[in-house]
């Protein structure tokens, strides 16, 4: 890398970017080969000694304390001090003063230092992890997919940061799996495929269809095109997306995020962060359709204050109220985005409400796994997953939830198999991800047409048909060799 250059790390799942990028900042120690500084060998035992090079990671979980603030996550491990007597003191007023300029030469200047970060937006969250980064003096900034959970709003703020800090020579290693992303942003471009290196090129010298070859290992012929029988495409795509959708439903396939009384156009077939209505309608017809439209139901959040939360919530009580009013709201309980404290939390409700309870919604990728275990272990799944022993659907909770692909695994084939009824795809790619397969499926003859619940990941190969519910893995794009039985 060179200073003030944006290099994208591009790779399938699998490739070894996660282990490359953890080398550099000191998490991993590598077996072989050198890492150069400044023209010098360098080796880190640690990320602190990493970031002592001026090395920082922002990662796809962001590392924050919610319940610190924004300056005091900016400084955290190395907060300005002050001497009294013998002893030296956080100087609060020197951290507070610094934390503002630092957001303040990034063009931040609607984010209060002293809120706490808990109850801060995603695209705000990771704008303080840039900040902390700065707070450093870091020179190489390594991210991590940083677009895979902001809204489009929250992107382009990050693009103008990413341009802002390649100014000021800043080297940034920029991972994702979106080659729009790439071309807008990258100066260059490497490829890693299985653990190996393939290459790297100036992005001006490149094409996406050359990239993806360069990923999968083979040519790809014809990325986007669509013929009398069958049809290629990204799955990516909205306008090829849409005739996928179309014969979905035709076939009788729910797609979870669809909104049946929208116009047949391909952006009107996805549910998005921004579009929280739309999330909320498709929250409370999936749990309906598990538990009727005068069933009980209580909800597992993170906190009322997270703006995202807060939002979905409000739509959903606004859209239950207006077209199931037969239905009861039990309770919402907060669980601060913590595993144990979701579980617990389930718990709690399973014990306090007993039978009148018929519903859990999940409102976060850890609140829905989270509340599936307390459900399995109470015995309450149709089947249940932890015991093994079948259940009875009348005495069943069924489990709604928000979710994300890499969470989808354990609803499928894990410990929480047959606990989560349906789950919500908020990314408008992952809604893709989910037509393209049902329609895969019902091809193959391996998923009857019907009322279903749709789960979905990464584009790739089939791995698990469970009832009525599909799950995907990597790679991400079909081609003319795994398409052959797509026929129309």
């Amino acid at each position: 890398m060179v200073t003030g250059e944006v290099h994208a790390l591009l790779g399938e799942n699998g490739a070894g970017k996660s282990t490359l990028i953890k080398i550099i900042s000191g998490v991993h120690k590598p077996d072989s080969g050198e890492m150069h500084l400044d023209g010098k060998p360098v080796t880190f035992s640690n990320p602190r000694e990493a970031q002592a090079g001026g090395i920082a990671t922002i990662y796809q979980e962001l590392s924050l304390y919610p319940e610190l603030t924004v300056a005091e996550n900016i400084f955290m491990g190395h907060a300005p001090r002050r001497q009294i007597g013998p002893v030296k003191v956080v100087n609060w007023s020197a951290m507070t003063s610094r934390a503002k300029e630092i957001l303040a030469s990034l063009n931040i200047h609607d984010l209060d230092v002293r809120r706490k970060v808990g109850s801060l937006s995603v695209g705000n969250r990771q704008r303080v992890e840039i900040a902390k980064a700065l707070s450093i003096n870091a020179r190489v900034l390594i991210m991590d997919e940083p677009t895979a959970a902001l809204t489009e709003a929250d992107v382009i703020r990050l693009f103008e940061i990413v341009r802002l800090l390649r100014q000021r020579g800043v080297a940034i290693i920029y991972i994702s799996h979106r080659l729009g992303e790439v071309f807008e942003l990258a100066d260059r471009v490497t490829v890693l495929r299985d653990g190996q290196y393939v290459g790297t090129s100036a992005v001006k010298d490149v094409t996406p269809d050359h990239l993806i070859s360069m990923m999968v290992g083979r040519t790809i012929d014809n990325y986007i095109t669509q013929g009398v029988n069958g049809i290629l495409f990204a799955a990516n795509d909205p306008v090829a997306i849409a005739p996928v959708l179309t014969r979905a439903l035709e076939s009788g396939i729910h797609v979870v995020g669809y909104d049946a009384n929208s116009e047949p156009s391909a952006r009107e077939w996805f549910v998005n962060q921004a579009e929280f209505n739309g999330i909320a309608k498709a929250m409370i017809d999936s749990m309906v359709a598990e538990i009727g439209a005068d069933g009980s139901f209580a909800i597992v959040t993170s906190t009322f204050t997270t703006p995202n939360q807060a939002r979905w919530i409000a739509e959903m009580q606004a859209y239950q109220g207006k077209c199931y009013p037969e239905m009861t709201w039990l309770e919402t309980v907060e669980a601060q985005e913590d595993n144990v404290l979701s579980f617990n939390q389930a718990t709690t409700l399973i014990n306090k409400y007993g039978p009148d309870l018929d519903g859990i919604f999940g409102m976060t990728s850890v609140a829905t796994p989270a509340a599936a275990d307390a459900v399995a272990q109470a015995g309450l799944c149709a089947v249940d997953a932890v015991a093994g022993a079948a259940g009875s659907e009348e005495d069943a909770v069924a489990v709604v939830g928000l979710a994300t692909p890499n969470a989808m695994k354990p609803y499928v084939t894990g410990d929480f198999a047959g606990c989560v009824k349906s789950v919500v795809l908020w990314n408008p790619i992952d809604l893709g991800y989910a037509a393209v397969y049902v329609l895969r499926a019902v091809v193959d003859g391996e998923f009857a047409p019907g009322d279903t619940s749709v789960m979905a990941g990464r584009l790739g190969e089939l791995q698990v048909v469970n009832g009525s519910e599909v799950l995907l893995g990597p790679p991400f794009i079909y081609t003319a060799e795994n398409i052959d039985d797509f026929d129309f």
